[in-house]
């Protein structure tokens, strides 16, 4: 894609997820488009495909859990108990890459694939998914325990700080009493560090 094509892409995403998203979700969305660039020089991948799924990655994220699970429907997107138990936290990523693709705005597989499973991981990440997932988690405005070790690790080892990043959201999600989604756990036991 020439790079002309490339800008229009981008600003019609950005102008999307502007009517979709609150200001500072947006600025959330900015920020992984913009760590996710920075990984991908560092890890080889595709600049402007890791900016576009930054930008698009929390498109369904501030829906209702109703409109969640509709729109999965209307996709077809097999739920299984525990997303239909949290639709907006475990839904979001699929909803939206499916969206993105209905709309026309991003049609490449791999984009898709990195926004769709982006909360969860997979074990079939390719380096795109990783990066999105990383730079979730480590964009500047996060602010939680831990998140500069992870910001170091990830500018040496992508998969060790996917697996951390990942690990931290089991931790939580435990400690909250919440079971984590089977996809998460099959990331980690295969990243395994």
């Amino acid at each position: 894609m020439d790079i002309t094509k490339q800008k229009k892409q981008i600003d019609r995403v950005k102008k999307f997820a502007c009517s979709e998203l609150t200001a500072s979700r947006y600025k959330h969305s900015i920020l992984v488009a913009e760590t996710s660039k920075d990984l991908s020089k560092r890890f080889k991948a595709d600049l402007s495909k890791s900016y576009l799924a930054g930008i698009g990655h929390d498109i369904a994220r501030e829906y209702s859990s109703k409109k969640v699970l509709k729109l999965a429907e209307q996709f077809g997107i097999n739920c299984d108990e525990l997303q239909k138990k949290h639709p907006v936290s475990l839904l979001h990523g699929p909803v939206g890459s499916k969206i993105l693709q209905h709309k026309k705005l991003i049609d490449d597989e791999q984009i898709l694939g990195a926004i769709y499973y982006h909360t969860t991981g997979t074990p079939q990440f390719d380096v795109l998914g990783k990066i999105l997932c990383v730079a979730d988690y480590i964009e500047p405005s996060r602010s939680y325990d831990g998140v500069k070790k992870l910001r170091k690790l990830a500018q040496i080892d992508l998969d060790k700080c996917l697996y951390h990043c990942l690990l931290g959201s089991y931790n939580h999600l435990v400690s909250q009493g919440f079971k984590p989604h089977p996809l998460l756990m099959k990331t980690l036991s295969k990243l395994k560090y």
